[in-house]
């Protein structure tokens, strides 16, 4: 199902300040200079008074329900990260700027203005087939900027999920445009790229052009996008950000028993993912460890086909795979999880691997495949085996748990490294204020 934006959009009421609108939260959610709305005002040739027009589009996703959480100085308790929509409310708050929300679901909803908001929906199914998918792209695409135009934004965000091949399209539309990259463009570490990997490759170093800065989500993919830009593109590399303290100042976690141990899937369910490649070394370690548990966590197209696995290799008593689960269920996962493992394979374009940081603030070491960019990061607190090799995959698993100084090792630089993640300065929210003031300035006025 396809629908366009009708082009009209509802009058902003002018932004409420903070006393007016929210609680204030606990701890802070961004570290940006205090004068940063007056900063960006200038970046951007606006008047003093003039408030700044953002538009961000983060693809799918109840960006409004977040914002009701964060009109009450709550985080989303669907989310033990702290999102970027929230972030992107904070940041005008601190900012006084007007925000313009553009997202998608099935069904779409009712375009809706609350305080300096707007908050446009749009109904987009992806369609079957090539054809019908390229055609509901296009569609999508234009519905976003019939919206931009009408917002009239002076800085646009536009995920990964925004279709580069429409990024000169939007360029017209979105004033200062920045990139919120999510995903590398082809495997980390991979040696031989395909003839149309390189063609589209060549596309996306022109789509660059149209751009003014970009936030990265790994070293990565500011690795792959200074590559295919130049060295002068502004990039800046965000590091996610937990929502709660709830696992701070606890030390090492003790090794598992050595016929046991839990081992935690935390994700998106795909093939792609590796959910069957770790159900596969699962098996392998069981053998040696009769007690060994396997729990997946997360929805996804592999939901039903790994619950038929499951259930065909007999594995039901020790291997669960419990669905989409909220924050607090995460975080009590995650603390009875002696491993969690990110077995991505090659086929998927991995930006980062955000589990690998929720289960570091729990002292849980990770077992990540080699195209898992969250090792730059993690700085030797994780292990690391070749995508795609279940073999490889059960016997990283078995030398972590079978060896309990190296596991406590592991899970002392967890609890080391996850303290970036409380680091506000580091936030997709903190690099979006750089990006901005960047664009603004790269451009005469």
């Amino acid at each position: 199902m396809q629908t366009s934006f009708s082009g009209d959009l509802p009058r902003l009421r002018p932004p409420r300040r903070r006393s007016q609108l929210m609680t204030v939260f606990e701890e802070p959610i961004l570290a940006i200079p205090e004068d940063a709305g007056a900063r960006l005002r200038e970046s951007l040739g606006l008047a003093p008074d003039e408030p700044a027009r953002l538009a961000y589009l983060p693809g799918p996703g109840d960006v409004y329900g977040t914002f009701r959480h964060w009109r009450e100085g709550r985080h989303d308790p669907r989310s033990p990260t702290v999102t970027y929509s929230l972030q992107f409310y904070e940041f005008c708050e601190t900012a006084s700027c007007e925000g313009l929300l553009i997202s998608y679901s099935a069904e779409g909803a009712p375009t809706i203005a609350d305080g300096g908001y707007t908050f446009v929906n749009i109904a987009h199914t992806p369609g079957a087939g090539t054809a019908s998918y390229y055609a509901s792209r296009y569609q999508y695409a234009q519905s976003c900027l019939k919206a931009l135009n009408a917002f009239k934004p002076h800085a646009t965000i536009l995920s990964s999920d925004f279709d580069w091949q429409y990024l000169a399209q939007a360029k017209r539309a979105a004033g200062r445009l920045i990139l919120s990259i999510h995903n590398t463009r082809w495997p980390m570490g991979a040696e031989h790229l395909s003839l149309r990997q390189k063609l589209g490759n060549a596309g996306y170093r022109l789509a660059l052009r149209s751009a003014d800065a970009a936030v990265c989500t790994s070293h990565e993919c500011e690795r792959q996008t200074k590559q295919l830009s130049g060295d002068d593109f502004p990039t800046f590399v965000e590091t996610p950000q937990l929502a709660i303290r709830k696992t701070a100042g606890q030390g090492p976690r003790p090794a598992p028993s050595p016929t046991g141990g839990r081992l935690m899937f935390l994700g998106r369910l795909e093939q792609s993912k590796g959910v069957f490649d770790l159900l596969e070394a699962y098996s392998r370690l069981r053998a040696n460890r009769p007690d060994l548990e396997l729990v997946y966590a997360g929805g996804g197209g592999a939901l039903a086909p790994l619950r038929e696995a499951i259930a065909e290799k007999k594995l039901d008593g020790q291997v669960r795979a419990l669905g989409q689960l909220g924050s607090d269920e995460v975080h009590a996962e995650l603390a009875k999880a002696d491993l969690v493992v990110c077995p991505t394979r090659t086929d998927f374009k991995e930006g980062l691997a955000l589990v690998c940081f929720e289960a570091a603030a729990h002292g849980a070491p990770s077992v990540m495949s080699s195209v898992v960019p969250a090792q730059d990061l993690l700085q030797g607190a994780c292990v690391v085996y070749p995508a795609n090799d279940a073999a490889a995959l059960a016997h990283a698993i078995g030398e972590t748990l079978s060896d309990p100084e190296r596991y406590e090792r592991l899970s002392a630089l967890c609890r080391k490294r996850a303290k970036i993640t409380f680091d506000r300065s580091r936030s997709w929210g903190a690099q979006l204020y750089k990006a901005l003031v960047a664009a603004g300035w790269k451009q005469p006025q």
